[in-house]
């Protein structure tokens, strides 16, 4: 499938989703440093009438208030607050894919990396890869033994993938295009190797241009040659049809999840607005020397230090005058107020995703609450998105391994952070317990948060328990003689307090549907919610 030799124009094709130079911005907004500073021209444009000098001035005083990275980070960092795990995880290999073989490899690190490059790239690669050995094993006892099934994870730079194909059964085929610095040895000169990366459902190859002298960049018509031992069969399977399996998983936000595309233009419109600000002051600090003189053939301009002055010619009948100029200082509250406004566009587009995924994310309440249901809304669905690839990857493994696959679990600690203040917030509201109708719904809500894994089937029949349960709470609080009813066990027609009826609240206790404090153990759902909501305030 694979020739020996292919030309470079080939191999450079690209996917019609490829964007390499918004993927090359999007790195330089989320690292800063030199990355950002090799883009200057492209975040500070030459102004109209601006002289190139003093255009290479302002760009060298630029500098970046990188918002952008920090906005990102607090979403996988939100995400990753309960890292990820293996449940029942049994023997060596295991443990060791979790904890990883070095402190910067383990396994909550490496996908909190892949979230954060998807985040700002819209896409990341997942790729699983096994040891090299020297030859076959007859059994797969042998294999274990000699760590060919010891599979790890990789991953190619969101820029790298050029081009990829994707079918019902996910990733067909990957390649990918990379710059290798190689040296032969400690002596000889360092080369920029191309290599282009060709991953399919059944084999590896790779391809490699090496520069001749003279040569730094290879030209369409330049040929790439296979490199030695390639192509390689992988032997990777799907876990259910059996089917041979590309090893490579596409991490995809796409659409309102796609956080790093919307940011880029609130991002680039606030460091432009700053850098304006900025650079504003710095002519206005540096304020202009006037000086109306009647200049004589002998007396030349005079001599200044750093700064500009302005020479201004008198008529005969003036007066020799020096004074400054500078702006006014209304134009530099403006800038300011533009500034704190486009950085708080770039961070409304947190919100404006969590409408996107979910309409009821925008809806009433204080700013505090609000922003925290648009955060909600986002984690959630980044939530669901990073498991299912974390479950590709340990069902691909396991079915390499034959082994049963372990349960992936975690990143809800962010749900539990938003559970306690819930829960916090119904204790501060007394005057709900009143309401039977009211501890329902706190209750149903409560199951539901604090099981967020049950099924629909199970939340129904809580709420049907709970109507039940407010149902003879009702018949228990209603008075001796009313409708034949009786009391709390006592025969019809007797008063409160007679034999056989149970203390009411005037006697210090109280009833499932008595109002006081969350805390008071009472059956029914009053009690349920009450209960769980008290102790999260104490």
């Amino acid at each position: 499938m694979y020739p020996a030799a292919l030309k470079v124009e080939q191999l450079d094709q690209k996917h019609p989703d490829y964007d390499g130079a918004g993927l090359t911005k999007r790195r330089a907004l989320y690292e800063g440093g030199k990355a950002w500073r090799a883009l200057t021209s492209e975040w500070l444009p030459q102004h109209e009438v601006e002289p190139f000098k003093a255009w290479e001035a302002r760009k060298r005083q630029a500098t970046y208030e990188n918002h952008f990275g920090p906005a990102l980070d607090l979403l996988s960092g939100h995400l990753f607050t309960d890292p990820p795990s293996l449940e029942d995880a049994e023997g060596d290999y295991w443990r060791t894919l979790v904890s990883g073989r070095t402190p910067t490899t383990g396994w909550a690190r490496w996908w909190r990396e892949r979230v954060t490059e998807a985040l700002w790239a819209g896409r990341t690669w997942v790729w699983l890869d096994v040891p090299a050995t020297a030859g076959p094993a007859d059994t797969l006892g042998a294999q274990a033994a000699s760590g060919a099934l010891d599979a790890f994870l990789r991953s190619f730079e969101p820029e790298a993938v050029i081009d990829w194909s994707t079918d019902d059964r996910g990733v067909a085929w990957v390649r990918a295009r990379q710059v290798v610095q190689r040296a032969d040895g400690p002596t000889s000169p360092r080369t920029a190797v191309h290599r282009w990366t060709c991953i399919d459902r059944e084999e590896i190859a790779e391809y490699e241009w090496a520069p001749r002298e003279g040569e730094n960049e290879p030209g369409k018509e330049a040929i790439a040659y296979l490199r030695e031992g390639y192509p390689v069969r992988h032997g990777w399977t799907d876990p259910v049809t059996g089917a041979a399996a590309c090893p490579v998983y596409e991490l995809a936000l796409g659409g309102a999840l796609s956080a790093g595309e919307r940011m880029e233009d609130p991002a680039v419109s606030h460091l432009r607005g700053r850098n304006e600000q900025q650079h504003a002051l710095f002519r206005a600090a540096v304020v202009i020397m006037t000086i109306t003189a009647k200049w004589g053939s002998k007396q030349g301009p005079p001599s200044l230090g750093q700064g500009s002055y302005l020479e201004l010619t008198r008529d005969q009948d003036g007066e020799d005058v020096a004074s400054f100029l500078e702006p006014p200082g209304g134009v530099f509250e403006h800038l300011g107020a533009d500034c704190e406004r486009r950085e708080k566009a770039l961070y409304r587009v947190v919100g404006q995703m969590a409408v996107a995924i979910d309409p009821s994310a925008a809806a009433s309440g204080d700013s505090k609450r609000q922003d925290w249901r648009a955060m909600e809304v986002v984690l959630s669905a980044l939530a669901g998105v990073t498991l299912d690839a974390m479950r590709w990857a340990v069902n691909m493994i396991a079915a390499l391994r034959r082994e049963d696959p372990p349960t992936v679990a975690g990143l809800d600690g962010w749900h539990r952070e938003e559970t306690v203040d819930w829960l916090t917030g119904a204790a501060m509201a007394p005057e709900l317990k009143a309401s039977p109708t009211a501890r329902k719904l706190l209750a149903v809500e409560q199951a539901r948060r604090l099981l967020p894994d049950i099924s629909g089937e199970d939340l129904e029949a809580i709420q049907d328990e709970l109507e039940e349960a407010a149902e003879a709470d009702a018949a228990m609080m209603r008075p001796a003689g009313l409708g034949g009813a009786g009391g709390f066990g006592g025969q019809p027609g007797e008063a409160p307090g007679a034999p056989g009826q149970r203390p009411g609240p005037a006697d210090g206790r109280r009833g499932a549907g008595g109002a006081g404090d969350l805390r008071d153990e009472s059956e029914g759902a009053g009690g349920a919610a009450g209960s769980d909501a008290g102790g999260a305030r104490r």
